[in-house]
């Protein structure tokens, strides 16, 4: 028996919303349960579930034998708001509402927080979760907290593994500890590698392989290790979904800056064109601001013909607002 607790899929930001597992249940092996604590009121503290047949029997004798008292005018009221399709509208009202604060808090972030955290990339549900940046002027602090969630987790999914065991190395990264770092790194292989056999849980599953290789491409970038870099950032590139604009772009700069630092200045003005999409599409300052920095560094070949008919280019992509 499986029991499904669908607690956030009516909102859903990007596309419609998932359909349910008790819907593809074909053999009664499914309990699907919810409430209207998000969608409604908490104070409402209703319930609802629903059984295969043959189940009910059982469910009714054991509610009888828990709880005698259910509030049976609200939940007639509440039925008739059903009923009249009043709850699909507010549902749609609140789904805007929502999607339009999930945004503004993703942006202020973005913005206003960008040295310190990260936000996660989420589509559905009432949370936004960040991940801490290295910082490289609080080192100490940064490795401290990576240790203790990576410990903490020692008995969690390959792939959160993974994910926290990356984090600890891109620290040691940024304090220059290169045996620590690669000693992670080499731990997140072998976790990501068993990964997909296991269950994520949901706010783990940005961490794809994408998001991995980007994330190790980085702990060699600050290594300088650009040989390293060049080869994980085109594994990440060719992983990354084209939805993902402003990863994508981050991954393109991070290239061309890698590529750069190998001397190979024509290759490198070749990934700030792949990445003027994306660019455009992802409206971030942060990639902006890494634009600028690479841009100061291609200036400094620019009797080289790629950076001077790449300059026009980057100074329409400086110019926009995010």
């Amino acid at each position: 028996m499986v029991i499904e607790d669908d607690y956030d899929s009516e909102y859903r930001f990007c596309d419609r919303p998932l359909e349910p597992l008790q819907s593809l249940d074909r053999s009664g092996r499914v309990l699907y349960v919810g409430s209207f604590s998000k969608t409604m009121l908490p104070i409402l503290r209703i319930g609802f579930l629903v059984a295969p047949a043959s189940l009910q029997p059982a469910l009714r004798s054991a509610k009888q034998l828990t709880d005698w008292h259910s509030g049976f005018p609200t939940q007639a009221a509440l039925a008739r708001f059903i009923d009249e399709g009043l709850l699909a509208r507010h549902v749609r009202k609140t789904t805007r509402e929502y999607a339009a604060r999930h945004e503004l808090i993703v942006a202020t972030l973005e913005r206003d927080f960008a040295d310190w955290l990260r936000p996660v990339p989420s589509a559905a549900g009432l949370k936004c979760m960040s991940l801490q940046r290295v910082d490289t002027d609080r080192t100490d602090e940064a490795l401290a907290l990576a240790r203790a969630a990576r410990e903490g987790a020692r008995n969690s999914p390959a792939r959160v593994i993974a994910m926290l065991s990356v984090r600890q190395a891109l620290t040691h990264a940024a304090r220059g500890d290169v045996g620590d770092c690669e000693r992670l790194l080499a731990d997140a292989e072998r976790a990501i590698d068993r990964a997909d056999g296991e269950e994520t849980p949901a706010w783990a599953t940005y961490f794809d392989q994408a998001e991995y290789c980007a994330q190790v491409a980085a702990s060699y970038r600050l290594l300088g290790r650009h040989r390293a870099t060049d080869r994980w950032l085109g594994q990440a590139l060719t992983l990354q979904p084209d939805e993902r604009s402003r990863d994508r772009a981050t991954c393109l700069i991070w290239h061309a800056g890698s590529v750069l630092n190998l001397g190979e200045v024509e290759r490198a003005c070749s990934l700030v064109g792949q990445a003027a999409p994306d660019i455009k599409a992802a409206r971030s300052a942060r990639v902006l601001t890494r634009l600028t920095n690479l841009h100061s560094k291609l200036m400094q070949h620019r009797t080289e013909p790629a950076v001077e008919a790449l300059g026009e280019q980057v100074r329409g992509l400086l110019a926009q607002t995010p």
